[in-house]
């Protein structure tokens, strides 16, 4: 990816900016995509498909993915130990769900949530 908002390199560190960015300023960001559109993509997979927690746990989100993508009320979901930009390892692994909207009104409303009605 490349963006009039994104960097150039690392600052001062040569070595990651070449094992990250190819000669023409796109940074490699690890995700396989599908191009829809000129301007429309779609996260398919990812090059590297695990990551290393701080107690030094590995996880491969793949297949708890999968587990939750089971679920009629899950549309999307992307698991990752979140924000690793400055090498910092986290604790714990992070899900970003898009939910079935339709379905989870639904059921919100039979079940009698407030708001939904």
């Amino acid at each position: 990816m490349r963006s009039a908002s994104s960097v150039a390199g690392y600052f001062n560190n040569t070595e990651d900016t070449q094992r990250n960015f190819d000669d023409k300023g796109f940074f490699r960001t690890g995700d396989i995509v599908e191009q829809l559109g000129p301007r429309n993509i779609r996260i398919i997979d990812r090059k590297k498909n695990i990551f290393k927690l701080s107690q030094g746990e590995f996880v491969s989100p793949e297949p708890l993915e999968t587990v939750y993508l089971d679920s009629p009320y899950v549309e999307q979901i992307l698991i990752t130990c979140g924000d690793t930009t400055l090498g910092i390892l986290q604790t714990s692994v992070v899900a970003v769900v898009v939910p079935n909207q339709v379905l989870l009104i639904k059921w919100a409303s039979e079940n009698g949530v407030p708001g939904t009605k």
